[in-house]
């Protein structure tokens, strides 16, 4: 089974194909550690933070790339994105009085958005309607829509793991032509225990020990959430004094807490009366997971 979290490409010699696979463990359980998500709402992230690494993994310029659904009250939000660097973060809000059907069946009703917001310069943005329930169905959507690249996804997850593999024709190709109907023949004969427990050369020879493959070196993936003391101190700027201080008199401290890794600032009277200061001054308070 692979250890790592890591993100690999490879590319058929004599084919017009590339490929991907993602596995994600330890970035993933961090990501949900805490969080009680339903079984679904696992699922579902899962396989958007797949989808996000991967189509990250296609992209050459610097910037965050995320994979995010917008629907009806019962799942509100779910959201993930990857960094050039490789660091992912999501998040899901939903009503949680719902039960899984709903769960899925609200998911079927939304839209999918894939924006990439580069370093320098305007974002750009793609938006799919969800097909047949999978993320994996939009993301192909995704690139027929916005590259007219043939692509194929297979997103396996369990409570410990998510494990993708991704093929895509290159833009020589066409997807009628023999490379590529060659590649997801073979491809669509994968299993979800053999994605999530197979080793990258295991899965690849299993699928295509005909083909002349040239694989590259893996790229490490791990959740990285971007959330600190100054924005947490900006928030409170935000709010403004009054309502800061009527905070204070109701709970003596004020909590925020990041979304996305549950990490919570606390901020007493002293702090608030320096964070609404012109003095500028050190941070006096600490952070706790």
């Amino acid at each position: 089974m692979p250890k790592n979290d890591t993100l690999q490409r490879f590319i058929f010699e004599n084919r017009s194909v590339r490929g991907e696979i993602v596995h994600l463990s330890e970035s993933f359980k961090a990501i949900v550690s805490g969080r009680d998500y339903p079984t679904k709402i696992n699922e579902l992230l899962g396989q958007a933070l797949a989808s996000a690494a991967l189509i990250c993994g296609l992209l050459k310029g610097k910037g965050r790339l995320t994979v995010q659904f917008q629907g009806s009250s019962a799942l509100r939000l779910l959201t993930a994105s990857c960094t050039h660097e490789y660091h992912l973060r999501g998040l899901a809000q939903y009503d949680e009085d719902l039960d899984e059907d709903t769960l899925a069946n609200a998911f079927n009703t939304g839209k999918l958005a894939v924006t990439f917001q580069p370093e320098k310069g305007s974002p750009y943005q793609g938006i799919v309607d969800i097909s047949h329930g999978q993320i994996a169905k939009a993301i192909e959507s995704y690139f027929e829509q916005s590259e007219q690249l043939p692509s194929k996804l297979f997103i396996a997850v369990n409570d410990q793991r998510v494990s993708a593999l991704f093929l895509q024709a290159l833009p020589d190709a066409s997807e009628t032509s023999d490379d590529w109907q060659h590649a997801i023949t073979l491809a669509q004969t994968i299993t979800d225990e053999e994605l999530l427990s197979l080793d990258n050369k295991t899965l690849l020879h299993r699928l295509f020990n005909e083909d002349d493959l040239r694989i590259f070196e893996k790229t490490p993936v791990s959740f990285r959430c971007t959330c600190s003391q100054e924005r947490s101190e900006n928030a409170i700027k935000l709010m403004g004094e009054p309502e800061a201080n009527e905070l204070l008199q109701e709970k003596q401290i004020i909590e925020v807490t990041c979304d996305f890794c549950n990490t919570h600032y606390s901020f007493d009277r002293v702090d608030v009366k320096r964070i609404f200061s012109t003095d500028i001054n050190p941070p006096s308070s600490t952070s706790s997971h």
